[in-house]
């Protein structure tokens, strides 16, 4: 509600403004709610849509399968509507509750864990969310709120103690400061400038399969960075490394001697100055795609069935290092490779990048899409546009 208010008032261009409300159908109260939201909208001619999430819900994690749920509603709304950026009002509470769950996870103190969230990241390679209250306390929202005689309503899941966050939040433990999570993001943003610098000038890849770095004198965590998101991009795996890989890979690429090793479903031939990375040729099983449908094969390609009338079959091969996919059609079985055949499109897909990109990262996925001879990530604002903050 502050966010919105806030929002509103600070719309010196006359922008226009939607407001959107997630209703999880998780709780009956939340059509009420989205009433009230939708009430205050029309009170200060904003235009308000409700979208609801009215798949089956899951038994565990139902916090995250809602998170993810609402972030793809809210994705669809906002290409909808033209928008060129979703703020939200995520808050430095919300910014140090986030910071102390994944130091909970990552006790080295070498993981992202301290730069917390972004204050702007890209969500399915087409929604930019904006984050300008992530420096101010939740209270000093409320404040606002109050000193302005507008009112809000409590999420009662926010006192669920049997969500991880709520019971972070209770713990009263926010012994981090503004200033350590802003060096901490400028320390990952410059990380990722370095080894996006690194696989611009010492890696390569043939036709988006086998991908080629050589060995170069840099920074101990510029060279695992740089392993590490190969690895995630060339395996097509939503699971993050942990810090005992990438030491593993680390050694593995300053070790002299010629090797190889596999790690997170790639293969690692290293010969010299040189490795070689390829995705296993093993885990795949066949897919249908119907005419003018698409599926997102193995984490790396975006497949479409460009044929107008007939049923496509993805194989359970490859055909060659990297591990293209065979494509038959239905009606005769013809197997060809995806990345040559007249009746499927193939493009490479950035599986680390293309579901949330944090402005952290921006530089770093350019390299990787420059390599991989795909368009940029962009930004929903330049030199010539306001920048939110």
């Amino acid at each position: 509600m502050a966010t919105l208010d806030l929002l509103t008032k600070a719309n010196s261009q006359n922008r226009d403004i939607h407001c959107f409300t997630v209703d999880h159908q998780l709780r009956e109260d939340a059509k009420l709610e989205a009433q009230f939201v939708a009430d205050f909208c029309a009170s200060r001619h904003i235009k308000h849509q409700t979208l609801v999430w009215d798949e089956d819900k899951p038994s565990t994690g139902i916090q995250n399968a809602a998170r993810w749920a609402r972030y793809r509603l809210l994705c669809k709304a906002y290409e909808k509507v033209g928008a060129i950026g979703l703020v939200t009002g995520h808050n430095l509470d919300d910014q140090i509750e986030t910071i102390q769950m994944r130091m909970l996870r990552d006790k080295t103190g070498e993981g992202i864990g301290l730069s917390g969230m972004a204050a702007a990241a890209l969500f399915f390679n087409s929604m930019w969310v904006l984050r300008p209250f992530l420096g101010v306390r939740k209270q000093a929202l409320k404040d606002h709120l109050s000193n302005a005689s507008l009112y809000w309503i409590e999420d009662p899941s926010n006192q669920n103690e049997l969500f991880e966050r709520v019971r972070i939040r209770n713990q009263a433990d926010h012994a981090i400061s503004i200033s350590e999570i802003e060096d901490a993001g400028r320390a990952r943003q410059s990380l990722s400038v370095l080894a996006g610098s690194y696989i611009r000038q010492y890696c390569s890849t043939n036709d988006g399969l086998v991908f080629e770095m050589t060995i170069a004198d840099a920074e101990k965590r510029t060279l695992q960075k740089v392993l590490e998101v190969l690895v995630h991009v060339i395996g097509g795996r939503d699971r993050s490394l942990g810090r005992t890989d990438i030491d593993a890979l680390y050694d593995f690429a300053i070790t002299p001697g010629d090797k190889r090793m596999t790690m997170g479903r790639v293969v690692l031939n290293k010969s010299g100055s040189k490795i070689q990375l390829d995705r296993e040729n093993r885990g795949f099983s066949e897919q249908r795609i119907a005419p003018n449908e698409e599926i997102y094969w193995d984490g790396r390609f975006l497949i479409k069935n460009t044929n107008a009338e007939v049923d496509i079959i993805i194989g359970s091969d490859g055909d060659q290092n990297g591990c293209p996919p065979l494509v038959g059609r239905l009606a005769d079985e013809e197997w060809v490779s995806a990345r040559s055949c007249d009746f499927a499109s193939v493009q490479p897909i950035i599986n680390k990048f293309d579901k949330v990109l944090p402005e952290f990262d921006l530089q770093l996925a350019n390299a990787i899409a420059s390599i991989l001879d795909r368009a940029v990530y962009t930004t929903p604002y330049d030199d010539t546009k306001v920048r939110f903050q």
